[in-house]
């Protein structure tokens, strides 16, 4: 599903987007936290919202990386 979107961008770019959708899948920790510390704050429901969507993200962005370092070693045997 991914693979046909992220062969037609600048693999520098899906690169770049990987990383910040890696750092940004850190909202598992928050989700996780959110369900194991019961406050006023933050729902167990929410929280595992929270820790679903941030695994999302995180795994998109690994995604996008093994895309990418596709993309730039299949590009470096081609003539210049």
């Amino acid at each position: 599903m991914f693979g046909k979107l992220f062969y037609k961008m600048n693999p520098k770019v899906l690169a770049k987007i990987g990383e910040d959708f890696r750092k940004a899948g850190y909202l598992m920790g928050a989700g996780f936290v959110g369900m194991v510390i019961s406050n006023d704050q933050i729902s167990t429901s929410e929280g595992f919202v929270l820790f679903l969507w941030g695994l999302y993200i995180w795994i998109i962005g690994h995604i996008a990386l093994h895309h990418s370092e596709k993309i730039l070693n299949s590009k470096q045997g081609e003539p210049k």
